[in-house]
């Protein structure tokens, strides 16, 4: 017995000269604890009482407390039917409504965007310009923050470039930005969307009147799901993150889906 009582007290001896401790561990996981911080697009959200969120195209959430972001239930799913066609990188034929639909093709399958010209025109013209120059083929979702939003439309992949059109008059609109909507990033200048959009993965009423919401994702969400998320301790950056395969104005031939009101 005195021969294990001297192991022990040995062992403690010897981590205590090493600067290890069990007060050092539960310091550690202390500071794990501590909300980050994330540098970006102007989002501040505190757990307790979301505050107002600012998205910035040129970063992302910029300051992001401890907060759970809400579960979503099967009710909030914006697609309808199957999600994948016969081939999931090619969305087929396309028709219908021509300029008021667009199709992005992810490695995942197609996912359908409505878009609302009623509510944001130029914001909506912006887009349609984009995609009819193939601006966004190939671009990457370089900030995704799961059970909150993912981002894209930088051509550097830095979230801090943008088309080489000018910047947009912002439209704020009565859209709520509930999952599956689509609306456009900015800079803490009201008037600075350009090319960088985001597609809302759960409802955060927070950004509400706040961004101009121009659309909703009504084909392929569980698409979006799918995408790559980012680190929420790094402002949820994407390392070899996902991209856009192609977009295209327009939706695929064999597709029936519900409408979205633009109200």
């Amino acid at each position: 017995m005195v021969f294990f009582y001297f192991i022990v007290l040995s062992a403690i001896i010897t981590l205590t000269r090493r600067g290890v401790s069990a007060t050092a561990g539960c310091t550690k996981s202390l500071a794990l604890s501590i909300p980050f911080c994330l540098v970006g697009l102007g989002i501040s959200i505190d757990a307790a009482s979301a505050s107002q969120a600012t998205y910035q195209s040129n970063e992302m959430p910029s300051e992001i407390s401890d907060q759970s972001y809400p579960t979503l239930s099967a009710d909030q799913s914006v697609s309808s039917g199957p999600d994948q066609l016969a081939s999931p990188n090619k969305a087929g034929d396309l028709t219908g409504a021509y300029d008021n639909f667009i199709t992005m093709n992810l490695k995942s399958g197609p996912v359908v965007i409505q878009l609302c010209p009623n509510k944001a025109p130029n914001h909506v013209q912006r887009i349609r310009d984009l995609v009819q120059s193939n601006f966004y083929n190939g671009l990457a979702f370089h900030r995704v923050i799961d059970n909150f939003m993912v981002q894209t439309g930088d051509p550097t992949g830095t979230g801090s470039g943008n088309s080489n059109k000018p910047n947009l008059q912002a439209e704020f609109n009565s859209i709520k930005h509930v999952r599956g909507v689509v609306s456009m990033a900015r800079t803490n200048d009201t008037n600075s969307a350009n090319s960088q959009f985001f597609i809302m993965l759960a409802d955060t009423p927070q950004l509400d009147s706040q961004y101009t919401a121009f659309g909703k994702v009504v084909y392929g969400m569980n698409n979006i799901d799918q995408i790559k998320k980012g680190d929420s301790r790094n402002n949820g950056t994407v390392v070899n993150p996902d991209r856009i395969v192609s977009m295209q104005l327009g939706k695929p031939k064999e597709l029936t889906i519900e409408t979205f009101a633009c109200e």
